[in-house]
Parts: structure tokens; sequence; C-alpha cells
């Protein structure tokens, strides 16, 4: 019996030039997003922190992590 297991996904994006960024701005847009859906589990907790890489990630992206 296993007492527990674990994994990350790494979530990011690539840098964009100069002229992605204008042609955004022109557009009325700021910048790219990226929308994440996490359902609920049972017998799991489930973490979001956002970071420059996952060895820095310690911001939460949900509050209290709830």
């Amino acid at each position: 019996m296993r007492k527990y297991e674990s994994c990350y996904y790494e979530l990011g994006s690539v840098s964009l030039s100069d002229e992605q960024k204008a042609e955004l701005e022109a557009q009325g847009k700021d910048g790219i997003r990226i929308k994440v859906k996490v359902n609920k589990a049972d017998e799991m907790n489930v973490y979001l922190y956002g970071g420059d890489s996952k060895f820095n990630a310690t911001t939460p992206i949900v509050e209290n992590n709830d």
C-alpha cells in the first residue's frame, strides 16, 4: 500500500517579440492568458503555486489554497 504519490505540472509561455506585443496592444489586449480549471478530487491534496520556475513557485494562485 502506497502512503503518497506526488507529481507536478509546469505551465509557461514563451516571450513575445516587440511586434507581437504591439499587435496585442493594438487589439486592446495586454497579453496572453492561461485558463486552468481544477476539479475537486477525492483523497488527495492539490496546491497551485506561481513563480518563475518550479524551484521558486511560492506564490499561492488560489487564496489560502482552498
